[in-house]
């Protein structure tokens, strides 16, 4: 008998054994997931199970997964995490069904080595959960999920981040009241990539009708403080004071986050919409830096909004500057055109660049192609691989593999043709720069021909980056007089494939952006370059004409003022008459703001710049909200024309509108 009771409990024990096995590997598919519910779910374990190669990780390296099938209990914020389980995981959980899924938020460390996903839940759905090891870790691990609605009059995006910001970054979107008796926007949750804890503030900025463009004038309407309550999950921040909307306004909405990092999800459509009946949220962008650059879209802001009833359309009564006009007397020692390989219009010509002492002219000659390779001297193949430089001859030239010739080392090898790196450069280049690979097999070479003082590198048939064929070929070709300076720029045929082509010039150091040229019209119109950048008059304003409870003085700098200039003078307008000055001597100049008023003069010398007050703006009331004025700079005592028999030189204009915020 007792040998019948051992052999049971082992049996038992096998039984069990078996079963647990059956279990881990029952969920190592999406078709075979477990169902989880609200609250702590587990423990599960992950040994022994496979990786499905079909689903890529998003977020991190994952391995060996297991699936877990979860139905939403409400419409509202769901929250799913392995904190306190005993190995380094992920988590990501999906949408759709197992043979269409679609990523909705995925971490890697959230509670230490564990991990942690929010996102928006609709109740009767089902969700599926993958939980992994990074890097093939393994495991026993509990699974805890939380679903809570949101309270009335709230509109809710999403959690599911899967992209974010740096800190002090922005999110912008559109909201439009819709409620009959408008609505007070009392406080909003957001989620921050910031570990749990960081304490830092929200400041929300309004503009009129629209989040775009973001580098628009906006003004500052509320501001709250807010603790990070961890990614993934909502971080509370109280307005004050609150943002009221009426029926049928639709405002610009920017989140500028302080000491904090926005986490964000990445838009299939833009705009992206969400709704409640009484406000409509339409999403949206995000920026590194507040105001600034391109926006990066379609991003959505991941939020929910709370609000009360009753509210009227703010009065945005934003203050504006806007630049009108430009400087006179500016040249530029650089030029530059991109092109899309398919409209390179320089094929079978040549730039032929003189060097006067004091620039270059330029000019473009059709129809004057390459000449032969090896009629300047016997020529050598430059042993050139892909994103590459070398050094070329006896006369300091570098060779760049992707369609460049510089005076110097120290240049850029990338690939993908930028302007402001051609205009930073540390030495001096000239540019025909394209996404080149010479050391592709079936490629032509770069060859390079010396017979002092000249130089010819010619880029004979170098094939486009990833090029198959000759289709793909590139001729280009270089003709330098160390000498005198000269060079000609000639091109054969090019290629429709590969990146745009970047031709230009500019001398070594930082240099000042000139607006884009059209190289080919240099045929009828030659260009004059400047041996260096003489920038034009300018004129920037000190923030904007806010009017507040205390009178400010709204100020302006000129800028680039030469060194020779003897006197300044601000003038102040009610209208922008737009007047040429050439016929008084001073030719490439403007009048841009109306001889109302006139501020000075201030005698120099002035270092380069000089700040001066445009207007006093009284302290509220009365309100000046609307007001419009024009403001313009002017220095006197330059050698650069004969106006007023001393020399003038006028900056851009400004428009400035006086505004509350």
């Amino acid at each position: 008998m007792r040998f019948v009771r051992t052999s049971r409990r082992l049996l038992l024990t096998a039984v069990a054994t078996l079963t647990s096995l059956d279990s881990a590997f029952a969920q190592d598919e999406c078709v075979t997931a477990t169902p989880v519910f609200d609250g702590a779910n587990g423990p599960f374990t992950n040994v022994g199970s496979t990786t499905n190669p079909a689903q890529l990780w998003t977020c991190a390296f994952g391995d060996n997964d297991v699936w877990f099938a979860y139905l939403a209990s409400c419409t509202g914020n769901a929250v799913a995490n392995t904190c306190g389980g005993g190995f380094d995981t992920v988590l990501e959980v999906f949408s759709g069904g197992c043979g269409a899924l679609t990523s909705i938020g995925c971490n890697d460390d959230a509670c230490g080595l564990q991990s942690q996903v929010g996102w928006s839940a609709t109740i009767g759905t089902t969700y599926y959960i993958r939980v992994g090891g990074y890097a093939g870790a393994t495991g026993n691990f509990p699974l805890t999920i939380s679903c809570t609605p949101p309270p009335p009059n709230t509109l809710t995006t999403t959690f599911a981040n899967d992209n974010g910001g740096t800190l002090g970054g922005a999110v912008y979107f559109e909201l439009t009241c819709t409620a009959p008796a408008g609505l007070t926007i009392t406080d909003l949750d957001l989620n921050f990539s910031s570990a749990a804890g960081t304490v830092g503030s929200i400041d929300l900025y309004l503009a009129a009708n629209s989040s775009l463009p973001i580098t628009q004038p906006w003004g500052l309407t509320s501001s709250g403080p807010a603790t990070s309550a961890g990614p993934g999950l909502p971080s509370n921040v109280v307005l004050t004071p609150p943002v009221r909307l009426g029926l049928g306004c639709t405002v610009g909405v920017a989140l500028v986050a302080n000491g904090l990092a926005h986490a964000y999800t990445n838009g299939s459509t833009f705009p992206q919409v969400y709704s409640t009946p009484e406000l409509t949220l339409s999403a949206g962008q995000a920026s590194n830096v507040p105001f600034t650059g391109a926006a990066l879209q379609p991003r959505i802001v991941n939020t929910n909004i709370r609000y009360t009833n009753g509210g009227t359309c703010p009065s945005l009564g934003i203050a504006t500057v806007t630049a009108q006009g430009a400087g006179c007397d500016a040249s530029f020692a650089s030029f530059y055109q991109e092109m899309a390989p398919a409209a390179f219009d320089l094929s079978g010509g040549s730039l032929m660049m003189n060097h006067t002492g004091s620039g270059y002219t330029v000019q473009f000659a059709p129809g004057v192609a390459p000449v032969a390779v090896g009629l300047m001297s016997a020529p050598t193949a430059l042993a050139l691989t892909d994103d590459s430089q070398i050094a070329a001859g006896t006369l300091g030239l570098r060779v760049g593999s992707n369609g460049w010739v510089a005076l110097g080392a120290g240049n850029s090898n990338a690939f993908t043709p930028a302007v402001a790196t051609l205009l930073g450069n540390p030495a001096t280049a000239f540019y025909s720069w394209k996404d080149l690979n010479p050391s592709i097999v079936g490629s032509g070479q770069v060859q390079y021909e010396e017979a002092a003082p000249n130089a010819r590198v010619t880029f004979d048939g170098v094939w486009s980056f990833g090029g198959t064929s000759a289709a793909d070929a590139n001729t280009i070709q270089f003709t330098y007089n160390a000498t005198t300076g000269d060079m000609v720029m000639a091109w054969g045929p090019m290629a429709a494939s590969g990146t745009n082509v970047l031709v230009g010039y500019s001398p070594g150091g930082p240099s000042a952006t000139p607006s884009a040229s059209d190289i080919s019209g240099f045929a009828l119109n030659p260009l004059t370059t400047g041996l260096g950048d003489v920038l034009p008059l300018s004129l920037t304003g000190v923030g904007r004409p806010v009017q507040g409870a205390a009178a400010v003085p709204f100020q302006v700098t000129t800028g680039n003022i030469p060194a020779a200039a003897l006197l300044h003078v601000g003038v102040i307008g009610l209208s922008r008459p737009g007047l040429p000055l050439a016929p008084f001597g001073a030719p490439g100049c403007f009048l841009d703001a109306s001889l109302d008023v006139l501020q000075g003069p201030a005698v120099g010398p002035f270092g380069g710049s000089f700040t001066w007050t445009a207007l006093n703006l009284p302290a509220l009331p009365p309100i000046f909200s609307g007001f419009e004025f024009h403001a313009q700079g002017a220095v006197l005592g330059v050698p650069n024309n004969t106006a007023l028999g001393i020399g003038v030189l006028t900056s851009n204009g400004l428009k400035c509108v006086v505004g509350t915020l």
